[in-house]
């Protein structure tokens, strides 16, 4: 929300709208925003890959199908120029590093810990086709991780890079950031630059920021929650066992008035019975 407080409005409205409430059908036409699928476990990385991501990428959404696409954008215009969201169709679902890229392990002497497409946790399942849009975006699979031991060795880092046939490749240290390319004119001679890493409103974008305060608060508030529910389910067992006894006590009485009932429709016979014999008895008492 930092770097854009439209982005989780917009996300809603796809949940919503796109995805009739549903994540697995939103997914199924729209990813985004794309941050949301970007992970990296480590926190050094954390710190260097926001130099290499634009806030633009990381709050943009990627519609999977055109009329997604059309969709998404028409319900951008009509919120208005201030949103700032971007919406991208990309067809690629597979990606593949350059061929020149060696492996990142070959350099870890220079200080290298990784590639910066390596370093992702990303779903298996869009993997390939987020690492694809990242790739044709910002050329994720151009940038590098390293430690501050690859100040000293930068030098020979670019000249095994050039050996290697890989150029146009950006290192990312927690000191300085170094670009290698090539030039654009005459004998197209290798050429490097340094700046300073750049400071980002979302510089923590990749890291989880715990308040303790409010952590504790919530802690407390779930343990007295914890506390409420194991009473609830105390009382909802003593009421239901003494339910149960009622019911026993119910039953027991039923079974009574059952057989009351039928004592009574035995008596009423038998009274009928005596009732007619009275009735055979007073002629024979007259005839006496």
């Amino acid at each position: 929300a930092k770097m854009n407080s439209a982005v989780p409005h917009v996300g809603k409205w796809v949940y919503e709208q796109v995805g009739g409430g549903s994540k697995e059908a939103a997914e199924a036409k729209v990813l985004g925003p794309m941050l949301l699928y970007l992970d990296l476990p480590d926190k050094g990385h954390q710190k260097l890959a926001v130099q290499a991501f634009p806030a633009r990428t990381l709050t943009s959404f990627l519609a999977r199908d055109e009329g997604t696409r059309d969709q998404l954008q028409d319900e951008l215009k009509r919120r208005g120029p201030q949103t700032r969201i971007t919406v991208f169709r990309n067809r690629a679902k597979t990606f593949s590093p350059s061929p020149n890229r060696p492996p990142s392990a070959d350099m870890k002497r220079f200080g290298v810990t990784a590639w910066l497409d390596e370093a992702l946790r990303i779903r298996d399942d869009l993997r390939g086709e987020v690492l694809a849009f990242l790739k044709q975006q910002m050329g994720v699979d151009t940038y590098l991780l390293a430690t501050p031991a690859a100040v000293g060795k930068i030098d020979a880092l670019q000249q095994y890079l050039q050996q290697s046939g890989m150029t146009g490749v950006t290192v990312l240290t927690p000191e300085r950031v170094y670009r290698f390319g090539r030039s654009k004119y005459g004998a197209r001679a290798a050429t490097s630059s340094s700046s300073l890493p750049q400071r980002h409103r979302h510089a923590a974008c990749f890291s989880v920021v715990v308040d303790t305060s409010r952590k504790k608060e919530l802690e407390g508030q779930l343990k007295e929650a914890r506390k409420g529910l194991e009473l609830k389910r105390k009382e909802r067992q003593a009421v239901e066992r003494d339910v149960g006894q009622l019911q026993q006590k119910l039953d027991a009485a039923k079974g009574r008035q059952v057989e009351l009932n039928n004592n009574t429709v035995r008596l009423n016979r038998l009274a009928a019975r005596i009732d007619q014999a009275k009735k055979r008895l007073e002629p024979a008492r007259e005839s006496v």
